[in-house]
């Protein structure tokens, strides 16, 4: 199965709203890979608050298929026979009232193959027929589904045949792009997001016989973790959130900041500023604290010395990874004459 970015997942989702198809989406892919967060993102996008989003999330491994149905109680009608009727579904009512209030509702089924047959038997009523006895879906009510892939022994086991012939499956792929710029988005350590960028396979470090790994979620636990806590408390809480052969890789990358210039000398002396150009790891490291530098006022002179990155050390892609930045997330910058200059010469050939 051909694998799609983050960006991607966003987009196919975002079409199904857009073109009004109900087919529901499946995403398949590595633990904390962003999955359940394509569709919180969705919905903020769409108006809806974050809390109000993962209060639609469905968890079907928590459940039992009576929480689909809603409990059974009986009725005596007139004619004195006893009649079986379930209560409406209190989850559903909600997603629905989300729907009439934001003009959308996103139904998260997360960890599909996460639940046992009889529950994927009871979703796969409600994945086609939008309905599981009286309880009905808002017709602005759109279902997603997320699961971890069964190789990865997260407890996924296999999505029942029919229940996937109902369904629009797609496996994601583990997105460095998204996840550095949702990472710089939130003001992270800038040294932990370069290290990364140098050694993306870091991303999606899975072994599922070691209860510690390294994903896009819990690298960002890692980035949490307070850098100024003493050095043996601090390696010790990396330790317990992503594997202990990438905590000495990434502190031995941190080391590499006495090779780095001053923020002052980026800024003010770009052209005699320090330039780690035999070290690609610093070099790595130079551009993202470039990055985080750059405003109005210092603009024009960190694009001198990241230009030196291309010029003197050789690294293009260092350099465009700089400027790739400033496009996403500090877009008021590529209306400077710096980096007209920048993408009609060297970053037009780069782009090629």
């Amino acid at each position: 199965m051909n694998t799609i970015s983050y960006s991607d997942a966003v987009a196919i989702l975002n079409a199904n709203i857009d073109n009004g198809d109900r087919t529901p989406v499946m995403l398949l892919g590595a633990p904390g890979c962003g999955k359940t967060s394509v569709v919180l993102d969705i919905a903020e996008q769409r108006g809806i608050p974050r809390d109000v989003a993962e209060s639609c999330i469905f968890r079907p491994s928590l459940r039992d298929p009576v929480d689909l149905m809603g409990l059974p109680h009986t009725e005596r009608h007139d004619n004195g026979e006893l009649w079986t009727h379930w209560s409406i579904n209190s989850f559903f009512q909600h997603v629905n009232n989300v729907a009439e209030r934001y003009g959308v509702a996103l139904l998260c089924i997360d960890e599909l193959p996460q639940a046992v047959p009889m529950m994927q038997n009871a979703l796969a009523g409600l994945l086609y027929d939008r309905c599981v006895g009286d309880n009905h879906l808002h017709d602005n009510v759109y279902m997603f589904c997320t699961g971890n892939r069964a190789e990865d022994k997260a407890g996924s086991g296999r999505v029942l045949s029919q229940v996937a012939n109902r369904i629009e499956i797609h496996t994601m792929a583990t997105d460095l792009d998204a996840w550095a710029a949702y990472m710089i988005g939130k003001d992270y350590d800038p040294m932990l997001v370069a290290y990364i960028r140098f050694d993306p396979a870091a991303l999606e470090d899975i072994d599922p016989d070691r209860l510690i790994n390294g994903t896009m979620r819990s690298w960002e636990a890692a980035a949490k973790v307070d850098t100024n806590l003493p050095a043996n408390v601090y390696r010790a809480k990396l330790c317990g959130r992503v594997p202990e052969g990438r905590v000495a890789q990434y502190l031995a990358f941190r080391d590499l900041f006495h090779e780095l210039p001053s923020a002052d000398d980026m800024c003010n002396s770009p052209l005699t500023a320090q330039l780690p150009s035999h070290n690609r790891g610093a070099l790595f490291a130079a551009a993202s604290l470039a990055y985080k530098r750059a405003n109005a006022e210092t603009f024009a002179n960190l694009t001198k010395y990241v230009g030196r990155i291309a010029t003197e050390a050789m690294a293009v892609d260092i350099e465009a990874m700089f400027y790739k930045d400033v496009t996403m997330h500090k877009p008021e910058l590529c209306n400077t004459s710096e980096f007209g200059e920048w993408a009609s010469g060297r970053g037009a050939e780069v782009m090629l």
